[in-house]
């Protein structure tokens, strides 16, 4: 049995986690952490998103975890809360899993001092489409001369925090990492109930070469984060992604 504290239980991300947690043979809910103020503290976790009852309170801190083995950290909290996390999975020995998508310089180097001690895995989405298209994405940058401009346009819900969001951000590191020093432009959008759109354009005056995805149901994210879970329990420490799972790296 797999014990997992989630850092940002109270959030969109933290509610498919737990229900696809309580809908899972392999996997329990230990522990779920959010910051202090936010309203659901001191409620069961799953009765606050209207969820069956999990016998777990939504807390501000992360008491000593059972002597049981394994247990993994799946942190999407807000700005701050992965250098948290870090710190108590690396106390304990816990395996941690970061989609955190505002990810500081901070919240980099406590991932990187806790790959040293126990497994790591971050990735800014859990959608194997994304993680596909991010390579493909580094293979067209590598194959096309500068004349080729980019654009990324992600659209998302109208809550959604940060723009433009991580996995644009990804999408344009690997336009920089590879191939000729281009023309970038990165619009995100925002409004409704959209779970998530990224397109990337890549344009020259006679070209125009245009890949979208489309995250048709959020339960994707949480799916995916679940499969990155059970690979990573399983691994030495060290700094991992969830490239690295699908053998896509």
């Amino acid at each position: 049995m797999i014990h997992v504290v989630i850092w940002g239980a109270g959030g969109r991300m933290g509610k498919r986690l737990i229900k696809q947690i309580q809908q899972a043979p392999d996997m329990t809910l230990a522990g779920a952490i959010e910051a202090d103020g936010h309203p659901g503290v001191f409620q069961d976790a799953g009765h606050y998103h209207h969820l069956p009852q999990t016998g777990v309170l939504l807390t501000k801190e992360c008491d000593a975890p059972p002597d049981v083995s394994p247990g993994i950290v799946l942190d999407f909290s807000l700005s701050g809360g992965v250098e948290k996390a870090c710190d108590w999975a690396t106390k304990n020995r816990w395996a941690v899993i970061s989609g955190s998508t505002d990810l500081s310089d901070n919240g980099r180097i406590a991932l990187k001092a806790a790959s040293e001690t126990v497994p790591v895995m971050y990735a800014p989405n859990f959608s194997i489409g994304i993680t596909l298209l991010l390579k493909l994405v580094a293979q067209a940058a590598a194959a096309l001369p500068e004349s080729f401009d980019a654009m990324i346009i992600e659209t998302h819900h109208s809550e959604k925090k940060d723009r433009p969001s991580g996995t644009a951000r990804a999408f344009e590191q690997r336009l920089k990492d590879h191939g000729p020093k281009r023309r970038i432009e990165t619009v995100g959008l925002r409004g409704g109930m959209i779970f998530g759109e990224h397109t990337i354009r890549l344009v020259s005056p006679m070209e125009d070469i245009t890949i979208t995805h489309r995250a048709l149901d959020r339960d994707v994210f949480a799916s995916g984060t679940l499969e990155a879970t059970r690979w990573l329990v399983r691994r030495q420490p060290g700094l991992y992604s969830f490239s690295d799972m699908l053998e896509l790296a």
